[in-house]
């Protein structure tokens, strides 16, 4: 990239510059997508099935927290 060009203008105006960009995304998409994938079998996964177990009551837990802490504070508001 020219220093003297603006980025914006690069990449409304260059081709290449916009087409790796289209590219870049695409596989950032795709490696999102895969990584999904993944989670979903490694928490269907017997050696792991315990962790995300646990992590799923904490979470649980957090939330709960978390939420008793909004009902209260709406109360006061009131």
């Amino acid at each position: 990239m020219d220093n003297k060009k603006p980025p914006l203008g690069v990449l409304l105006y260059d081709e290449a510059s916009a087409t790796h960009l289209k590219s870049t995304l695409k596989n950032l998409d795709g490696g999102s997508q895969k990584l999904d994938e993944n989670m979903r079998a490694a928490q269907d996964n017997f050696l792991l099935r315990r962790y995300f177990k646990k992590k799923r009551k904490a979470d649980a837990a957090a939330l709960k927290v978390d939420n008793a802490g909004k009902v209260d504070s709406l109360n006061k508001q009131n």
